[in-house]
């Protein structure tokens, strides 16, 4: 494991190499990571992340993106509206490759130009407690998005889940099947452009100004699971 604890430290950081990466303290600057067909573990320990310009954490090329957000800790990843240089990027945590979330700490994203978080391809979050701020939408996975158990609380201007792909094997699929959501939203709370939604096991508060739903797919949800206000 290689630790990496910053002070006050004004840089970006590139990651190269596949592997687990302790990160603590206070970064202005971008987490840049291009590590080919490699597996890239970020664990999070009490890290202050500032971009000033373009995403705060950007993986530009890997096999797979894991963000551990180490139980006790609390973290705080943040952007800016300055994208000049990033426009095709437009999230405060953005990912080419499947990206999973997990852990038992606290996360707070602010996606002040677009989005909070986005992969291009899948977004699985296993567990830990997630603050999400974003004038766009707050958790994009173009190929799905899966969520197995957390605490969130998501604000946003616009939507706050959303898959835009379709295909074999659920592929662009939008599946909650646990934990706990306080979602207030511009326009809606969950959002598929073809692919189906699935919410079951869960508990969601859903205060959304046009509504909870505007699926392209199928919709599935548990009885109870969604209270609507």
């Amino acid at each position: 494991m290689k630790i990496m604890s910053f002070d006050n430290s004004i840089e970006n950081v590139e990651i190269s190499e596949g592997g687990d990466y302790l990160l603590s303290g206070k970064l202005t600057g971008m987490i840049h990571i291009d590590a080919k067909e490699q597996n890239v573990h970020l664990l999070l320990n009490g890290l202050e992340l500032v971009s000033k310009s373009g995403p705060a954490i950007y993986c530009e090329n890997a096999d797979k993106l894991i963000i551990t957000v180490v139980d006790g800790t609390e973290n705080t990843i943040s952007d800016s509206g300055d994208y000049r240089k990033y426009d095709d990027l437009e999230s405060c945590i953005y990912s080419v490759c499947d990206m999973t979330f997990n852990g038992m700490g606290s996360l707070k994203v602010n996606g002040y130009y677009k989005d909070a978080v986005h992969s291009k391809d899948l977004v699985k979050i296993l567990g830990g407690r997630y603050t999400l701020k974003c004038k766009r939408t707050a958790i994009h996975g173009n190929d799905g998005i899966l969520v197995n158990d957390g605490e969130f609380m998501i604000s946003t201007e616009k939507n706050a889940f959303k898959t835009t792909k379709s295909g074999a094997d659920g592929r662009g699929s939008l599946i909650v099947s646990g934990g706990e959501m306080n979602i207030i939203a511009g326009r809606y709370a969950f959002v598929t452009t073809k692919a189906n939604l699935y919410l079951y096991d869960c508990k969601i508060q859903s205060r959304s100004i046009v509504g909870t739903y505007n699926i392209g797919g199928l919709r599935k949800v548990q009885l109870g699971c969604v209270d609507e206000r």
